[in-house]
């Protein structure tokens, strides 16, 4: 009887000597591994290049350890997770790839942990991006599913302002103000109730309430705004407005004196808004894309032959099309975005809110569609002989022109219905913050902006305003509209 008694004591001993070892291990792989996290997280902040290995690192050395789930949340936001949906213009496809994986690996890892609602957040974010995986419906799941979640942390109002972002660039603002106002109801402090005053204020420029929306633009801007989300040009749209309405004398139909203009160079005959409500130009005489500011003062001439479009996106990040190539620059370099193929010589080009291009192609047959990080483009309208040309993305809409009709038209994949007023020759559209249309009509020699409805809210006789051949249009953050002057190379300003 001795024996058996004496071996379950050897082996009870020895159990708990492995136990004892086991969790000497454990213990000192939890304290190597938050060494490694700290340098993780030094290395992270000075923005140095072997970041990403030292998080994966504190994984390899306790993979079930607490500190697991924080660095992968790290090493995604390494590979450039956003924080907030304005800075997804800014994720490439490899940057997306990269931090969707290292998220996926953290909310599987931690579905239950404390930072598994950011995980998903930022994973829901990361849907949006305007890369060829882009989903919104997947993005508007997770989203939901953070917002709605137990508790009360601060992803769930970064996932309900989201929410209301991707309301707002699809073209449902009644949507997007209810998600926005929300956000500011239930969590009135913090960064995501300061960005929902300005995205709040967005949707009432879009229904015309400027006195509401000025309010709320300068509670947010009291509150330290962000500057990338441009309240104070924002700002200064809808205070124009409320004096518009309140002194007829400033209103467009009222313009008798000439406008005041900024000059770039005779050859210029294409033209866009780029950073900082800069003027770009395409001077045809010398084959480049100059740049002016807001004083006049010309940046040096970025060459480039054949460009027969020019757009730019919500970043102010200019596209063109030259030849068979669209390509974008993004303040230092051109890359290219895709090839053109059968719409090579493009006749005009626009770029929605969620990164996708349309693109009009040179006879002014046919409307394609080149989605976020998608390499083919996709014809979604054609109409034989209409002689389409300016394009314009308003809204969550885009609307097409057709020369010889007159008509505006909003276009998506096999439909086109009417929009607004017929024309005599609309040569140009011009879309805003507000959601309205500047529309170019260069038989008439006349301006005239359209409201979020397509009703007809000013015009303005170019003639008497100073501009004798117009050519093109584009719009400035805070509303004004640029008007190229074909005679004389200077874009006048329409406020």
């Amino acid at each position: 009887m001795k024996r058996p008694l004496i071996a379950a004591a050897l082996t009870a001993a020895a159990a708990f000597s492995m136990s004892v070892v086991s969790a000497a291990a454990d213990a000192a792989a939890s304290t190597a591994a938050a060494a490694q996290f700290r340098l993780a997280q030094r290395l992270a902040a000075d923005g140095a290049a072997d970041a990403s290995a030292a998080f994966e690192k504190v994984v390899t050395l306790a993979p079930g350890g607490p500190l697991a789930d924080d660095a992968l949340i790290g090493l995604a936001r390494v590979h450039g997770a956003p924080e907030w949906p304005e800075d997804l213009p800014r994720v490439g496809a490899a940057q997306a790839q990269a931090a969707a994986a290292a998220l996926g690996r953290a909310v599987a890892d931690a579905a239950q942990g404390d930072r598994a609602n950011e995980a998903k957040y930022l994973g829901g974010l990361l849907q949006l991006a305007p890369v060829a995986s882009r989903d919104p419906r997947k993005a508007r799941e997770e989203l939901i599913a953070v917002a709605t979640a137990p508790g009360n942390d601060p992803w769930h109002a970064r996932a309900r302002y989201a929410l209301g972002y991707l309301a707002e660039i699809e073209g449902v603002p009644d949507r997007a103000a209810g998600a926005y106002a929300r956000v500011i109801v239930e969590w009135p402090e913090g960064d995501a109730a300061v960005r929902a005053r300005v995205g709040f204020a967005r949707t009432q420029l879009q229904l015309e309430r400027f006195g509401d929306a000025a309010a709320w633009l300068q509670s947010a801007i009291d509150a330290g705004a962000p500057d990338a989300l441009g309240a104070p040009a924002l700002r200064e749209l809808a205070a124009r407005e409320l004096l518009r309405a309140r002194e007829p004398g400033r209103r467009w139909a009222g313009a008798t004196a000439p406008l005041k203009a900024t000059s770039t160079t005779r050859g210029a005959s294409l033209l866009a808004t780029s950073r900082g409500g800069a003027i770009a130009v395409f001077d045809r005489k010398n084959s480049a894309i100059q740049i002016f500011d807001t004083h006049g003062a010309g940046g040096p001439p970025i060459p480039q032959n054949g460009v027969t479009a020019l757009a730019n996106d919500a970043e102010h990040r200019l596209y063109a099309a030259a030849g068979d190539t669209l390509m974008r620059w993004d303040g230092a370099a051109w890359s290219k975005v895709a090839a053109l193929g059968a719409f090579a010589e493009a006749s005009a080009l626009a770029v929605d809110p969620a990164g996708a291009v349309w693109i009009v192609d040179r006879r002014g047959d046919r409307v394609a569609r080149l989605g976020p990080g998608a390499a083919t483009l996709v014809v979604v309208h054609e109409s034989k002989g209409g002689d389409l040309g300016a394009i314009a993305a308003v809204g969550g809409r885009v609307i097409v022109a057709e020369a010889k009709s007159g008509r505006l038209l909003q276009i998506s994949p096999g439909a086109a219905v009417p929009f607004g007023p017929s024309f005599r020759k609309p040569a140009a559209l011009a879309a805003d913050a507000a959601g309205r249309l500047t529309v170019l009509d260069v038989k008439a020699e006349s301006l005239t902006r359209l409201a979020p409805s397509g009703a007809i809210r000013d015009t303005m006789a170019l003639p008497a305003a100073g501009v004798s051949r117009p050519l093109a249009i584009a719009t400035a953050d805070d509303g004004t509209v640029r008007i190229l002057d074909g005679s004389t190379g200077s874009v006048a300003v329409a406020p």
